[in-house]
């Protein structure tokens, strides 16, 4: 299944500066993710789901100024969320699920007000979930299943008007639902 392609991803892809889709899905890249890929400016998509990549989300990873979608689903992605991907006012969907990322939830995450689709399940994300999230008005699915996760869902959750999907089974949250959600 998926593409032969092997090896790394050639930090010297930061020359593409008119790239403004990547999509590296189902290969068998492996190594870290290059920092380098930040400089592409004009990136609307960036897919790198289902292969062998590792490393961390490098905080240069907010200058992506113009991205829509970060998805690294099912890689070796490791670390923490850096707090500058709060920068990113146009992302929409942030794929983080099937990794090893781990730490808490940086309440920057809460400044992605575009976000429709937010998917962390089946990580090592810890800690509570932020207050900010509840500016996350027109949030549509939220996925934060199988994490270690703990405490209350916020009371500012409620604001997520559009909210369609929440999965919290096979984490530590505790509390009523009922109580946070509905007002």
């Amino acid at each position: 299944d998926g593409s032969q392609i092997s090896g790394t991803v050639p930090r010297e892809w930061e020359m593409l500066v008119e790239l403004d889709i990547l999509c590296l899905n189902t290969t068998r890249l492996s190594g870290t993710f290059p920092a380098e890929l930040a400089k592409l400016r004009r990136l609307d998509f960036l897919y790198i789901e289902e292969n062998s990549l590792s490393g961390t989300l490098p905080p240069e990873i907010g200058n992506l100024e113009v991205v829509d979608f970060l998805s690294f689903d099912n890689t070796l992605m490791s670390g923490t969320i850096p707090p500058s991907i709060g920068k990113l006012e146009r992302l929409k969907d942030l794929d983080l699920d099937y990794t090893r990322i781990s730490g808490t939830i940086p309440k920057e995450l809460g400044d992605c007000t575009m976000f429709y689709e937010l998917d962390l399940d089946s990580s090592f994300v810890s800690g509570t979930v932020p207050p900010s999230f509840g500016q996350l008005e027109d949030i549509f699915d939220l996925e934060m299943d199988t994490t270690f996760l703990s405490g209350t869902l916020p009371p500012q959750m409620r604001d997520m008007k559009r909210l369609s999907l929440l999965t919290l089974f096979d984490s530590r949250l505790s509390g009523t639902i009922a109580e946070t959600l509905l007002d």
